[in-house]
């Protein structure tokens, strides 16, 4: 069998991300997150946790669920 081809470096991160949005904020994530992010974890190397937890201490977790968690 053939195998895909891998995904260029540039979109490494999608998946990563794409679920952390499904798992803390319960929707996919949007072009402009997705990008972001992915720009942060590739250039700037952040990490999968500093991802859930900024995506934990945001205005739009804290407007859907009343509550700001903070992760050690």
């Amino acid at each position: 069998p053939v195998e895909p081809p891998p995904l260029e470096p540039k979109y490494k991160y999608q998946h990563i991300i794409s679920q952390a949005y499904i798992d803390i904020l319960q929707r996919e994530a949007d072009a402009g997150g997705l990008n972001g992010y992915n720009e942060l974890m590739l250039l700037q190397g952040m990490s999968e946790a500093d991802l859930r937890n900024t995506l934990l201490r945001s205005q739009e977790f804290d407007d859907k669920f009343g509550v700001e968690i903070k992760v050690k």
